[in-house]
Parts: structure tokens; sequence; C-alpha cells
């Protein structure tokens, strides 16, 4: 058998069996398979099949019609057929219509192009068929678009809520929708209800979303982001240790009693805080609270000693000065008072008389010192 690569090596010239430029089956066989892998999945739009006629005519008086009539193509994910879908099985043609080149309109998305051939003998064309089954291919063109985008020269994206990546080649209509969705383009709404997702919309959006109505419906991934201390397409992980908030981008404070360790959500300290620090997230220096009564209790007692001193020296010193008083006012009376007797005047209206100037002695001898 020559090499199954001759088939899709783009050479296609010289299409006789010994050339190198087809792959030919082994002989007397009752089944024939060959298969090409894409790679990945793509959207196939039509398989162009050229096989070997040894550069003869082409037709009834060439054998080798017998022997290409009856094949199937069919396309798959796998290697085998059957999880796969027939994309051509030739039932219509006979020796004298079958094409030596032959194109074939294939709108299936997948990754393996299977070309297969039998010899039943059920076949109303059984007497044409050839006794073994071959599989002798020049070549083999597969044509159409990566995966998630259609038309002719494979230009625009399939539509946002197709429920796969794939549309159809050629009018870009959706397999199948997202949940939530309908239309050929998918472009329209159904009733799916806010917060909720699946193929059911069975299952509600993470709690965990910036906003739970926002999830995707298909996917559930939150697509506004997560609320703080949540992270994952889902939100449904929290921040690591040592960070929290918005996106798991602020940082624990330093102060909490465990370094860098704190609630994810709000950065509270969960184990309190380091000595000398205070507050939810432990970045409020401590009051030295028995410090500051001593000095107030200090403060207090001082004052209050301050004043009691100063009225006692204010009240000494009046005291002082109103003793000083009587003892001028006692002098002067007394010496006057000796006198008048020593003149022997009339000592009872100087009595009298001194009584009623005393009050006014009184003032006068606030200035004493004149004397």
């Amino acid at each position: 058998m020559h090499m199954s690569s001759n088939a899709v090596d783009g050479m296609k010239y010289d299409l006789r069996a010994w050339k190198g430029q087809c792959t030919i089956s082994n002989l007397s066989k009752s089944s024939a398979t060959w298969w090409v892998n894409l790679r990945s999945v793509f959207s196939i739009h039509h398989i162009r099949i050229y096989y070997r006629t040894d550069n003869l005519a082409w037709g009834a008086t060439n054998e080798l019609t017998s022997r290409f009539m009856g094949f199937y193509i069919y396309i798959s994910n796998t290697t085998n057929k059957h999880d796969g879908h027939i994309c051509f099985h030739d039932t219509i043609y006979n020796v004298y219509t079958i094409p030596a080149v032959i194109n074939i309109t294939c709108l299936i998305h997948g990754q393996y192009v299977i070309y297969y051939n039998e010899r039943p003998q059920s076949s109303k064309y059984a007497s044409q068929f050839s006794q073994y089954a071959f599989n002798e291919l020049c070549e083999v063109e597969v044509f159409g678009c990566k995966a998630g985008f259609y038309t002719s020269n494979c230009s625009i994206p399939c539509p946002s809520n197709c429920r796969n990546p794939y549309c159809h080649i050629e009018t870009g209509a959706c397999d199948e929708c997202n949940p939530g969705f309908q239309g050929q383009e998918c472009d329209s709404r159904t009733n799916c209800p806010l917060g909720l997702y699946g193929r059911t919309c069975e299952m509600n959006c993470s709690a965990n979303c910036l906003y739970a109505e926002g999830c995707n419906s298909t996917s559930g991934v939150c697509q506004e982001g997560c609320r703080a201390g949540w992270k994952g397409l889902k939100c449904d992980l929290p921040c690591e240790d040592g960070v929290y908030g918005i996106g798991c981008k602020q940082k624990c404070s330093a102060f909490c009693s465990v370094s860098g360790i704190c609630d994810h959500e709000n950065g509270a300290c969960k184990e309190g805080c380091k000595s000398g620090w205070v507050g939810m997230d432990c970045l409020q220096v401590k009051e030295n609270v028995e410090g500051k009564l001593a000095l107030y209790i200090f403060v207090g007692a001082f004052s209050i000693a301050v004043t009691v001193i100063v009225i006692l020296i204010i009240y000494i010193i009046r005291l002082r000065g109103r003793i000083g008083q009587f003892h001028t006012i006692d002098k002067y009376n007394t010496s006057k008072t000796l006198s008048m007797e020593a003149e022997g005047e009339n000592y009872d209206a100087i009595i009298t008389t001194s009584k009623n100037e005393y009050q006014e002695l009184g003032v006068i001898g606030q200035n004493i010192p004149r004397y």
C-alpha cells in the first residue's frame, strides 16, 4: 500500500498508481478506510476528491470507475466513522456517470474526514461494482472555515449567542442558542429569568457576583466581576490569605495580631491587633488612657493647691493690714486720751467725740504710713 499521506500532499498531476501521488489500499479486501485529521474542529463546506485514473480516459472503459463507486464520506470528531455523520453515500452513480474528480457539499463541523468503501451485494449497482473494495485516492481537499466564522471568505464571526462556536458556514445560523435566546442567529431573548443560568435555567448565579443577575445565562460566569473578597469566573473562591477587597488587591494590615491575616471581604483583623494598635483594621494608634488620667489628676490637684495657697496668701496679707491698722488707731487714741487727762479737760465730751470719729479714723487709717 502506498503512503496514505499521498492523498493530501497537494500533488495531483500524475494520477497513476505507482508515481507517488496516490494512496493505494491493499488488494482483495471487502472494505477499505482512509481518513485525514484536520487537527481541530472546522466548519466544513465541501470536499473535493481526485480518484486514480492511471491518466487514461475516464468512463465505462476504465475499470477503475467500478472501484470508486458506492463510497461513503463521514465527518467525525474521532477516527471512528460511527461517531460522526454521513456526509455522502454514493447511491446515484454508475460506471458511465461517476466523475473522476468529485465535489461533495458537506456543511458539517468536524475534525476527521473519513473515506470508506465496501462491497455489499445488496446494492442495485452491485453488478457494476468491482469485486473488492479500494480507496485509490490521489488527492482529498477539504474546504471550510475555522470554527466560529462563516461566509465564503470566512470573515464574519458566528453570532455571540450561538450555544457553541459553530454556525452554518453559509448563512451564519446557529445550530443551537444559549439559554435565554432564540431565533436563527440567537439574537432575541426568551423569558429567561435574571439571576439564573443553565440549559433550563435551573441554577442560580453566584451570590458573590458583583451583580447577582449579571451572570452568563449559559455558563454562570459573573460577567461584571466579583464583589469584595471573591474571585474566580463564578466568584466562588475567597481571596487568599493576606489580601482582601475588590479583585483581592488590597493587603491586610501588618498590625493584625496574626500579621497579614484578615477578613477576605472587609479587611478586619480576625485575631485582634498587635500591642499599641486598635480599630477594625488595626491602623489606629492606641491612646494611653491610664497615663492621661494620671496627668489629669495631677494637674487638677496642682491647680487646687495653687488656688488654696493664693487664697491663704491674700487672706494673710489682708489680715496683717487690718491688724497694723488697729495698732495704729489704739496708739493714737491712747496718746490723745492720756494727753487730755493730763490737761484735765472735758474728758467725757472728748470720749464721745472720739467714738464719733472712729469710723473716719478707720478710713484714714488705711493711709497710716503717711504719718
